[in-house]
C-alpha cells in the first residue's frame, strides 16, 4: 500500500513539475518572443485646412492613437512638427536643381526645415489608453497660402521605456490645392462686386439725389 502511495506522490510531483515547465515555456513564447506584454500603438495623421479671409491658411491636425496591444499604453510626452517641403527651402534648391540627392550622409530622409512645432507634456497623469481603445491629440497652425506641400512628423513617447527615449513615430506628406482655393475666393469676391442692375442703381442713387436737392434750392440768388 505504501508503495502505491509513494508512486502516486512521485507521479504527482513529476506532473506538477512538468506543468510548471510548460507554463514557463508558454510565458516565454507569448510574452517574450511575441512581445505581447509590451504596449503597441497605431498612429494616423490627418489634416483639415481652410484659407482665412484675412490671409493665411489654417491647418487643423489630428493625431489618432489606437492601442492594438494587450496592455495599457502610457506616454508622458508627445510632439508634432510641421515642416516645409514646397516651395523648396533655399538650403535644398542648389542640390535639387543640380540633380543631387539632398539627403545627408548617414541619414535616410530629407531634413525639411520646421515651420512650427507643438508639444504635449504629461508630468503626473500620463496619457493612458486601454487595450482596444482610441484617443486623439489636436493642434492648429497658420501658414502662408503660398505653401503647397508640408510634412507632418509625430512622436509619442513610451513611458515604460522613458530612459531609452523610445516611442512611436509617424510621418506623412500633404499637398494643398492652393490654386483652386485661391481661384474660388477670387470668384466669390468678383461675384460679390458684380455690376448693379438698373433698379439697384436707381435705389442707390435716389438717397444721394434727395440729399443734394436742398443744396440746389438753397443756392444764393443773384443780385438784381
Amino acid at each position: 500500500m505504501d508503495f502505491w502511495k509513494d508512486l502516486f506522490s512521485i507521479a504527482q510531483s513529476v506532473i506538477t513539475g512538468a506543468g510548471i515547465i510548460m507554463a514557463g515555456i508558454w510565458t516565454y513564447l507569448v510574452f517574450v518572443r511575441q512581445r505581447l506584454g509590451l504596449p503597441k500603438v497605431d498612429i494616423d495623421l490627418s489634416i483639415d485646412d481652410i484659407i482665412l479671409p484675412e490671409g493665411g491658411r489654417l491647418i487643423h491636425a489630428e493625431i489618432k492613437l489606437k492601442n492594438t496591444g494587450s496592455v495599457v499604453v502610457k506616454s508622458d510626452y508627445g510632439e508634432l512638427r510641421l515642416r516645409q517641403v514646397v516651395p523648396i527651402p533655399d538650403e535644398f534648391k542648389g542640390d535639387i536643381e543640380g540633380g543631387y540627392d539632398p539627403v545627408g550622409e548617414g541619414n535616410t530622409e530629407v531634413e525639411w526645415p520646421m515651420i512650427a512645432g507643438r508639444e504635449w507634456k504629461w508630468s503626473k497623469n500620463d496619457l493612458e489608453i486601454e487595450p482596444g481603445e482610441c484617443d486623439s491629440l489636436h493642434a492648429d497652425y497658420i501658414i502662408p497660402v503660398t505653401t503647397k506641400t508640408v510634412q507632418l512628423y509625430c512622436y509619442i513617447s513610451n513611458a515604460k521605456k522613458k530612459r531609452r527615449g523610445l516611442g512611436w513615430t509617424c510621418t506623412k506628406l500633404y499637398t494643398f490645392n492652393s490654386n483652386m482655393e485661391v481661384s474660388r475666393m477670387a470668384d466669390r469676391e468678383r461675384n460679390h462686386k458684380s455690376p448693379l442692375t438698373k433698379q439697384q442703381r436707381q435705389q442707390k442713387q435716389q438717397p444721394t439725389q434727395q440729399k443734394r436737392q436742398p443744396m440746389k434750392n438753397n443756392k444764393p440768388k443773384k443780385e438784381e
